[in-house]
Order: structure tokens, then sequence, then C-alpha cells
């Protein structure tokens, strides 16, 4: 284990990994940018680290001897005020909806770009960075049959502007509650069992003045024409980054952009 030399107003952050060399690679990357960081070569070592020293942000990989990474983000989630990103270099072990629902920030699979960890970093420990979606005040409804995907796109709205956001979990609640409130924006994954997405965006789009953002984690084949055709706002691709869901939202509601054509890959 190692940490580094503390400078003045800066965030620490804890690298997991029981690949030593991986760890310090990450680690040693992230110091030359300005961070404190502790690096743990097993969770047991992270949650020793944890217990002594305040850490913002805990990088954590899936498997690992003893406890995995899953287990290690449970315990940090309930116990310590700390973020956290989690990677794996082995596809079938997790994904990004899984580790969302876990209480984790972001997700990464092996190999990725220094530049990308980076950017997430910032993004989650930079909250100036939000400020211009501070003033939206939209009222917006979120459909999406995965609860903890839902529920994490509520925390994350309403943590980052001033907008008034609702989960359903299908299409008829959707429209129960569209009956009954006025809604700006509808959120809404695409595959659902019942009416799908885009059923419900023509209909949403017919009845109300309200806008629809569709997203899929499916193949695309004609949804993207269809998706326009039904009145979307944007089509977009799971898994997608949710900083830049927030500023398609943003120029959809701010500037009326439509973004269909070839769909957005926000992966």
């Amino acid at each position: 284990m190692s940490s580094k030399y503390k400078q003045k107003q800066v965030n620490t952050l804890l690298c997991v990994d029981d690949d030593e060399l991986t760890a310090e690679t990450i680690s040693n990357y992230l110091i030359k940018q300005g961070y404190e960081t502790f690096t743990a070569f097993s969770a047991e070592e992270a949650l020793e680290v944890l217990s002594k020293h305040h850490i913002d942000l805990v990088m954590t990989d899936v498997m690992m001897p003893g406890m995995n990474g899953l287990e290690l983000t449970k315990i940090i989630k309930k116990n310590y005020d700390s973020d956290v990103i989690i990677f794996t270099g082995y596809k079938p072990n997790c994904s990004y909806e899984k580790a969302i629902s876990l209480g984790a920030s972001d997700f990464f699979y092996k190999p990725f770009k220094f530049e990308d960890l980076l950017d997430s970093i910032r993004r989650i420990l930079d909250t100036s960075k939000y400020l211009k979606y501070s003033q939206m005040n939209h009222h917006i409804l979120c459909v999406e049959d995965e609860k903890a995907i839902g529920e994490f796109l509520v925390e994350f709205f309403r943590k980052n502007t001033n907008c008034t956001i609702t989960h359903v979990m299908n299409a008829n609640e959707a429209f129960e509650y569209l009956e009954n409130n006025c809604v700006d924006l509808v959120i809404t994954n695409q595959r659902m069992v019942g009416m799908d997405g885009l059923t419900m965006t023509n209909e949403i789009t017919k009845k109300y003045p309200t806008k629809v953002i569709v997203f899929t984690g499916g193949d695309l084949g004609g949804e993207r024409k269809d998706a326009f055709h039904k009145g979307a706002k944007a089509f977009i691709l799971k898994p997608c980054k949710i900083d830049a869901l927030l500023e398609i939202v943003y120029k959809v509601m701010t500037e009326g952009v439509t973004y269909i054509g070839n769909g957005v890959n926000l992966e």
C-alpha cells in the first residue's frame, strides 16, 4: 500500500486492484493530475485505508481474491461518504446497470483510456461543472422498468438541476401520471414489458405538449427512423454517460435541439 504527499485543497482517491502494476500505474497517473492517491491490492486492504483516511472516490476492480469489488462497493456505499468507480476486464462479471444499482457513479471495461477515467473523476468530484444545469427547472418523468436505473436518474437530476423528476416503472403508470400532471419532458427506455418506449412516445406526442427522449440497449434496426417519425427529440444508445445525457436534456429543453439522425452512442 502506498500514499502520496497531499497537496492543498485536492481530492483523495483510492485505487483498488489485485494487479499491483495496474493499481500503481493508475495511481501514478492521477498523482500527476494533482490528486492525492492511495493504492490497495485487495478489498480488505481498501477497507483498512478507508478506516484511517477520508477518501473522496474509490476506483475498484471487480475480480479480486477474497472479497470482490462489487461486495466492496456495497460496504463503501453503506458505511462511507465516498463515490465509487467500478472497472473490470471480464464482461460477464458486471455491467453498467449492475454497477449503478450498487451505488457506483461510473463503470469501465478494461482496457480503458486514462483520459476517460480522468474525465469521469472530474465529472463526479467537480460539481461546478453542473452550474449551468442548475438553472433547469423542468418537470421530468422517467419511465424505466429497471428500478435501480430509474432511482439513479432521479437522484442525479435532483442533485444537479432544479428539475422536478418522478420515476415510474411502465407505460401504464406513465399515462396515469401524465393525466394528472403537466410534464415538460419524458425520458423513457425503449425495451420494456408491455408497451415499448416508441409506441408510448407516439401516444404521448399526439396527446400532450411534452418532449420525449428515448434510450435503448438493444439492436437499433429501424428504431432510429421510427423514433423520429413518432416525435422523439433524442434517441440514445446504452450504456450512456450520465453527464452526456444531462447535456442532451439541456440542449433539447433550452435550445430545441433534436438528436436523432444516426443515433447518439454515448459509450
